[in-house]
């Protein structure tokens, strides 16, 4: 990593690490985001990976302070339609809003995002060879299993 690619994650990391409030913090990351996709204007391919940087971490930031599911959802959704770098990205950060779905009491979310990221790395699986997609399967299978009680009937 080198250049600007550096700088922007040393931009990103130093809001992270910073003390500042949620809401500074989420400021401060679209600012950034603003700044490299003006600056990559010509790279869009490093432009949507910035793109999808900063919406994992406002995800994580969802997550990690406990906001309500619905704040949770509309971050996911805005991650998903970025889509995501491999399957083991999407798998990732569909088993971290499942979770927090499940935490939040809604297991419907849970088992409906577990049981679709099941098949996907199934599939996926059957083409290559990924141990940390073989490990996220477990996760997701787990997870389905233990939801199941709330599947429609």
């Amino acid at each position: 990593m080198k250049g600007v690619e550096l700088e922007f994650v040393k931009a990103r990391t130093a809001i992270l690490v910073d003390p500042a409030t949620d809401r500074e913090k989420v400021r401060s990351l679209r600012r950034v985001e603003n700044e490299y996709c003006r600056r990559l204007a010509n790279e869009p391919r490093l432009r949507l990976e910035v793109k999808r940087r900063i919406a994992e971490m406002l995800l994580d930031l969802s997550i990690s302070r406990g906001q309500r599911i619905a704040s949770c959802r509309a971050r996911f959704n805005a991650l998903a339609k970025l889509g995501f770098t491999n399957i083991e990205q999407k798998a990732h950060y569909h088993l971290m809003y499942a979770r927090a779905a499940l935490e939040r009491g809604h297991p419907q979310i849970a088992f409906n995002l577990a049981t679709r990221m099941v098949l996907d790395l199934r599939r996926s699986l059957r083409h290559r060879r990924s141990l940390l997609g073989r490990e996220l399967l477990g996760h997701f299978e787990q997870l389905a299993t233990r939801t199941s009680n709330v599947a429609p009937s």
